[in-house]
């Protein structure tokens, strides 16, 4: 029997138990079938025999069968902007791939700086931060930039399972997913805290304000890291090659792609001037690149698009709120401030505190689901430490910007098996990488917090 199986019926028994065990005293059965709900949920997200976005109908599924909460609960995710911009976002990758403009856009930055090892490494990141702003899927990503990659180490003289193309491949793999988390539609974790921290407390994350509180250290900085990491554990020496790509114009479909990915980030970078939430934004240019006469592809096109995140990000924004009006957040946020030593003016330990449990969160369930989870806790988290409760959900960031193991990461397994990696190959770069993230980053993301103000 597989281990998944195995780990399945685990789940499965725990969820059934907690739902059919008495109630403690003072605690509604409702509460705890929402537990059981709950853990079952994430924990067959955890364990990963069943893709995500199916773990997600059966949480509606159940839900709304089991009474846990009202329809307007179970179902809120779909009222969030933050939804939206995730359908946007995936018409939008599709477009970018089916052009070609993806293939130029990533080409264009390997052009003539790509001539040592390093070289391409930088390169590598550079152009995974750079796709970050442009094509907000993780998985999108992970699946156009991983294939050029592996065709340039290739080119250079590297064979599969060598250094330099495990290096290049893990450079891609990931900076894609940690530079990524800086950028507010670049990843699913992202986009469901902001859609939590709406549907929640009414409070809107803008993208300006996000990619300022987060991408100059959790972006930029761990960029550098990334690049530092995987020249010291991967050394290698690359063949000379040119990896120049063809200078030929622009198709008509690129031009036109080009000029609404302009357009949506020139507004989603001003939506603190004009208030128009960023769903909105990435909505109008997916419709943008479907409509006839306008658009980059036929509107048939959209049967194309992979629509699994979408209902996986509505899954969990319905979780959190279900965590949240049935009162397991006041009860596991009680448990949490008298297992935290959390105060008032303490602000570094408070910081890192909250930092590492939302970092070791991740271990428990995947990655999108780790603001599922704290989103409802981040009242708790702000009266006890006095902070505002936007600082309190930002940290939240903090903590999912690391992984410590593949399977937390659902485009780290993907990227695994287009690459053919082994996972303890992965396991070299991204552990060594997280014990710097806890020991270097965090203390610098705390000081930049402390420049901004952003602890109120």
């Amino acid at each position: 029997m597989k281990a998944s199986t195995i780990l399945t019926a685990v789940v499965v028994a725990a969820a059934l138990a907690v739902y059919l065990a008495p109630p403690p005293a003072g605690v509604p059965a409702q509460m705890m079938h929402a537990a059981a709900l709950v853990v079952f949920t994430i924990g067959l997200w955890a364990v990963g025999s069943l893709p995500e976005h199916v773990v997600g109908l059966l949480f509606f599924t159940l839900a709304m069968a089991l009474a846990v909460a009202p329809a307007q609960v179970v179902f809120s995710g779909f009222a969030s902007a933050t939804l939206w911009l995730v359908l946007g976002g995936l018409i939008m990758a599709e477009a970018v791939n089916r052009t070609g403009l993806a293939l130029r856009l990533a080409g264009a930055l390997f052009d003539r700086i790509a001539l040592t090892y390093a070289q391409l490494v930088v390169a590598v990141v550079l152009a995974s931060v750079v796709l970050s702003f442009l094509i907000p899927a993780t998985v999108g990503r992970v699946l156009l930039l991983l294939p050029i990659v592996m065709a340039l180490a290739r080119r250079v003289g590297f064979e599969h399972d060598s250094a330099g193309y495990n290096g290049l491949c893990l450079a891609a793999i990931v900076a894609t997913y940690q530079c990524g988390t800086a950028v507010l539609p670049a990843n699913a974790p992202n986009l469901v805290l902001a859609g939590s921290a709406d549907a929640l407390y009414g409070l809107r994350i803008t993208y300006a304000e996000y990619l300022w509180v987060q991408f100059p250290v959790l972006g930029a900085l761990k960029s550098l890291a990334i690049i530092a990491f995987v020249l010291w554990l991967f050394p290698a020496a690359a063949r000379p090659a040119s990896v120049a790509v063809a200078r030929v114009p622009l198709t008509p479909e690129q031009r036109r792609m080009v000029a609404i990915l302009s357009v949506a980030l020139a507004l989603w970078a001003t939506d603190f001037l004009h208030g128009i939430q960023s769903g909105w934004v990435a909505l109008a240019a997916g419709i943008a690149c479907i409509l006839p006469g306008v658009g980059v592809m036929p509107v048939a096109a959209f049967n194309q698009v992979r629509l699994g995140p979408y209902f996986y990000v509505a899954a969990t924004l319905g979780l959190g709120l279900v965590i949240q009006k049935s009162g397991l957040s006041d009860g596991l946020g009680s448990l949490l401030h008298g297992l935290l030593p959390l105060e008032p003016g303490a602000d570094f330990g408070n910081f890192m505190m909250l930092s590492v449990l939302a970092t070791f969160t991740g271990l428990f369930s995947t990655n999108p689901a780790q603001p599922a989870v704290l989103a409802p806790l981040a009242e708790t988290f702000a009266q006890a430490t006095g902070w505002p409760l936007k600082s309190a959900l930002m940290v939240i960031a903090v903590g999912f910007t690391t992984f410590l193991l593949p399977y937390q990461v659902p485009p780290a397994m993907v990227g695994l098996q287009v690459g053919a990696l082994r996972i303890k190959t992965m396991l070299r770069l991204v552990l060594p990488l997280a014990v710097f993230g806890l020991l270097v980053m965090l203390p610098l993301q705390y000081l930049w917090w402390r420049l901004i103000g952003y602890f109120g």
